[in-house]
C-alpha cells in the first residue's frame, strides 16, 4: 500500500554543525558582511503538532543532496528571522514580499557528507548590526516538501515521516538555532552572543528538544544523544577512509605494487576462465560421441530413434526390445544402467551369434559349389578325351 503523502508542507529548520569547517565573518569595503556558512544538513528533525505532540521527520542524504533540491537554494534571499504569516502567505517569500523582507543572499550551495553549505551576503543595514553584534547568528532555512508518512529507524534514530522534494525558499538569520550555538556564524572572536532585543525575537515557540551536551574535539555541542552518537560514529568512518586515501596518495611504491598484484590477480583468472572453457568444449565433445554411440547401440537393437529422444528414452527402448516384461516405473539410474548394459550384451552376443550362422552358411554353400565345378570339369575332360578317337584318317567319308 503506498504512503499517505501531503504536499509543499512549509518547514523552517536548523540543524547542529558538527564538523566546523565554516569562515568567519568580514566586512566588505561596501560595509557588507559575508562568510562561508553550513545551512541545513540531513538527519531527524523534530516539530510539534498542533496538538502539543511531537513528530520526528527524516531527511535523507539523497533528498538533501538531490540536485534539483539544491539548485533551489542557490541566490536565494536572506531575512532577518522568519517572515510571519502576517507578513507574507505561509511565511514564505514572494515578489510582492521580498523587497521588504529580504536583507541579504546566499550564493551557490555545495556540500559533503553531512551538511549543505554556501556563502551569504547580508546587505541590510538592521541586519547587519544584529550579526555584528551577535544578536542573529543562527542559520534556519525555510522551505516546502512533501510529507511521506512512513516510519522508521535511521542510524538508530526513529522518525515518523519523510520529506521528500525539498524546495527552498529563504535563509534566515535568527537569535538562537534550535540544535544548539553551534549552528551559527562565525565571528573572529569566541565571544558568546550577547543579549537578545525584544524585537528580534520571533513569537513563534520552537518544539522542546531533549538536548544533552556532549563534547566533540574539545568542543562541547548540544543536539540530541541519538543524533551525536551516529554523526560521531560516522564521521569516524569518514575519517578512517580518508586517512587510507592519503596513505595510497603518498606511497606511490604500494600502489604500483597492489596494481600488480591486482593485474597477477586477474591474469590468473583468465587463464583458469580459459581452461575452464576448454574443458567445457571437451566435455560437450566427449557428451555427443557419448549421445551417438548410445544412438548407435539403439539402431543396432532395432529400435526407433528420434532426435528429441532423452537418453532416459533411448535406454528404456533398448532395454524393451530384449526384456519386452521389464518394469522401469521409479526405478533409480544405477538399475537402469544394469539392465541396458546387459540388453547391450545380449544383443552383441545375438549379433556375433548371427554372424558365426552367415559364415557357416557361406561354407556350405561354397562346398556345394565346388561339387558342381568338379562335376562339370570331370564332364568337359571325358569329351575333350572321346574327340579324339572322332578323328580317324581311315574313316570312310
Amino acid at each position: 500500500m503506498n504512503p499517505k503523502i501531503d504536499s509543499k508542507q512549509t518547514r523552517t529548520d536548523w540543524y547542529e554543525n558538527f564538523m566546523d569547517s565554516t569562515s568567519p565573518v568580514e566586512k566588505t569595503p561596501e560595509g557588507f558582511v559575508r562568510a562561508t556558512v553550513a545551512v541545513t544538513s540531513i538527519g531527524v528533525f523534530t516539530y510539534r503538532n498542533p496538538d502539543g505532540t511531537t513528530r520526528r521527520e527524516l531527511r535523507l542524504p539523497e533528498e538533501v543532496f538531490k540536485p534539483e533540491s539544491m539548485s533551489t537554494l542557490a541566490l536565494k534571499p536572506m531575512t532577518l528571522l522568519h517572515p510571519t504569516k502576517d507578513q507574507t502567505p505561509d511565511s514564505l517569500l514572494n515578489p510582492d514580499t521580498v523587497k521588504e523582507l529580504a536583507c541579504g543572499s546566499v550564493g551557490q550551495p555545495y556540500a559533503d557528507s553531512y551538511r549543505v553549505f554556501t556563502s551569504i551576503m547580508v546587505t541590510r543595514a538592521d541586519a547587519i548590526q544584529s550579526v555584528l553584534d551577535k544578536q542573529t547568528l543562527g542559520l534556519s532555512c525555510g522551505y516546502t516538501c512533501d510529507i511521506e508518512w512512513t516510519s522508521g529507524n535511521w542510524l538508530g534514530q526513529d522518525y515518523d515521516c519523510i520529506q521528500r522534494n525539498i524546495r527552498y525558499n529563504h535563509v534566515a538569520l535568527v537569535p538562537r538555532p534550535r540544535a544548539g550555538d553551534d549552528a551559527t556564524i562565525r565571528l573572529d572572536d569566541a565571544g558568546a552572543p550577547g543579549p537578545v532585543p525584544s524585537e528580534y525575537l520571533t513569537t513563534e515557540k520552537e518544539p522542546n528538544m531533549d538536548y544533552k551536551k556532549v563534547n566533540l574535539d574539545g568542543v562541547e555541542y548540544q543536539a540530541e544523544a541519538q543524533v551525536i552518537t551516529a554523526l560521531t560514529k560516522a564521521r569516524e568512518q569518514v575519517a578512517t577512509l580518508n586517512s587510507q586515501i592519503d596513505q595510497l596518495r603518498t606511497d606511490a611504491a604500494d600502489s604500483a605494487k597492489k596494481v600488480s598484484t591486482l593485474e597477477g590477480e586477474r591474469d590468473s583468472l583468465k587463464e583458469r576462465l580459459d581452461q575452464a572453457e576448454k574443458d567445457m568444449k571437451d566435455k560437450m565433445a566427449s557428451a555427443f560421441q557419448a549421445r551417438i554411440a548410445l544412438m548407435d547401440k539403439a539402431r543396432a537393437a532395432g529400435c526407433e530413434v528420434r532426435a528429441d529422444m532423452s537418453e532416459g528414452e533411448l535406454k528404456a527402448a533398448v532395454i524393451a526390445k530384449k526384456f519386452p516384461q521389464a518394469k522401469l516405473d521409479g526405478k533409480d539410474e544405477a538399475y537402469i544402467n544394469a539392465r541396458f548394459d546387459a540388453a547391450c550384451e545380449m544383443i552383441e552376443q545375438d549379433a556375433e551369434n548371427q554372424s558365426r550362422q552367415d559364415a557357416a552358411d557361406l561354407n556350405s554353400k561354397d562346398s556345394t559349389k565346388k561339387d558342381h565345378l568338379s562335376e562339370a570339369m570331370k564332364r568337359y575332360n571325358a569329351r575333350m578325351d572321346g574327340s579324339w578317337s572322332d578323328i580317324n584318317p581311315n574313316k570312310e567319308a
